[in-house]
């Protein structure tokens, strides 16, 4: 009988350590995406690649990857990229587009 007329509370100081630890869990989350990014913002940013007349094909598919696709019209050839088409006369760079 007396249950029902008094209520049992919590303990507050163990609900306000439960808080601490879910604080302070995700103070070490957060502090884990700041280093992250200030070692990428350290990292010097890449130069893009530069495409120049005379390179070979082999030198711009390093640089830039294999295209998507090639045409070849005897000694002309065009290697189509998603935004850049290279064309190589006698297997060096002639036009860039």
């Amino acid at each position: 009988m007396v249950g029902e007329v008094l209520k049992v509370q919590q303990d507050d100081s163990a609900a306000a350590d439960n808080k601490g630890d879910q604080q302070a869990a995700a103070g070490g989350q957060d502090q884990g995406q700041q280093q992250q990014a200030a070692q990428q913002d350290a990292q010097p940013a890449q130069p893009p690649p530069t495409i120049q007349m005379g390179q070979t094909e082999d030198e711009v598919v390093g640089m830039i990857g294999q295209p998507e696709k090639k045409i070849v019209l005897g000694s002309k050839e065009i290697f189509v990229y998603k935004d850049i088409k290279v064309t190589f006369i006698g297997g060096k760079v002639a036009d860039v587009q």
